[in-house]
């Protein structure tokens, strides 16, 4: 199974099993901005959140890693990055608040394509 095939995969076991708010929307089958930020709410007070979030993050992280390796081992990206690629709940939520500051739209923003960005910036991956 390729990358891509093993990221639509998680992401859509990930989306089927998400709590959504009820005014949630999806976007394009993307996992939204509201969506992550209702479980980070709920994650302290429900396992199943935290699970999800742990999951989807876990994720994310792992799937950014392992293709800008591939990309630069391919010589289509930088040979490295000044940092780590790290993720946190709290740099997550900023960095979705920061990437959609409009709440009106956090139910059919994307929320991958903005952390992936955010942790490469942090990373100083061109």
């Amino acid at each position: 199974m390729t990358c891509k095939r093993h990221i639509l995969v998680a992401a859509a076991l990930i989306l089927a099993i998400l709590p959504l708010p009820a005014q949630a929307q999806q976007s394009s089958g993307n996992i939204t901005i509201a969506q992550v930020m209702d479980a980070m709410d709920n994650a302290p007070r429900h396992d199943h959140a935290r699970q999800v979030l742990t999951a989807y993050l876990s994720g994310i992280g792992e799937t950014t890693g392992v293709l800008f390796r591939q990309a630069r081992d391919s010589g289509l990206a930088p040979s490295g990055c000044q940092g780590s690629m790290s993720l946190s709940w709290d740099g997550v939520a900023s960095a979705l608040r920061a990437g959609a500051p409009d709440v009106s739209e956090w139910q059919t923003t994307p929320a991958t394509p903005i952390i992936v960005a955010d942790m490469l910036a942090r990373a100083g991956c061109d």
